[in-house]
């Protein structure tokens, strides 16, 4: 996940909202290495964003 979030940041992006992890097998039955994992996460593109000023 340390990878995903590098990425998402030196890409101008942003996080939006909540990050989930979905385990695609069962974690007391497998070993640690063997962990299939995938992650869920929401983001837009900062470099997009238009900042209004009042």
């Amino acid at each position: 996940m340390k990878k995903m979030f590098s990425w998402i940041a030196e890409n101008g992006k942003m996080i939006s909202g909540p990050v989930r992890e979905v385990y695609l097998n069962d974690p007391r039955e497998v070993n640690p290495d063997e962990i299939l994992t995938e992650i869920y996460a929401l983001w837009f593109d900062t470099r997009n964003l238009i900042l209004k000023q009042e």
